[in-house]
């Protein structure tokens, strides 16, 4: 199953006030960085379609949507079940998205800080 994550894909990781120098290059390599989550084999896997170039950075991005992805794949499949109007589809999957699209943001914030503060140790 894949996931229609174009919104979350557009998220781009702003850096927080102050942040560090390398925690802006990390995010800014971000904005354009595009890829989709999807169910493969009992994991979830993730396609980068637009990569960073950086291996690492990636990992960062496809591993926020993918622990955000699981606890939304239960409500995704109930917006197909039986019975659910079109519109309140719709809204259902909004909502989830907008929920998905926060969760994103706040995992790759930190992720990214923990990378930046990898290969800061690293250089020292």
């Amino acid at each position: 199953m894949i996931f229609a994550l174009a919104l979350l894909q557009s998220v781009a990781p702003s850096p927080p006030p102050a942040a560090d120098p390398d925690i802006v290059v990390i995010a800014r390599k971000l904005q354009d960085w595009r890829a989709s989550v999807r169910m493969k084999k009992g994991k979830y896997v993730c396609a980068v379609t637009r990569s960073t170039g950086d291996p690492e950075i990636d990992g960062v991005a496809c591993e926020a949507m993918r622990v955000c992805a699981i606890p939304a794949m239960p409500r995704y499949t109930a917006t197909r079940a039986k019975g659910v109007d079109a519109a309140t589809r719709q809204r259902l999957i909004e909502a989830i998205n907008g929920e998905m699209a926060t969760c994103v943001r706040d995992q790759r914030h930190q992720l990214i800080g923990e990378l930046a503060d990898r290969r800061a140790g690293a250089v020292q």
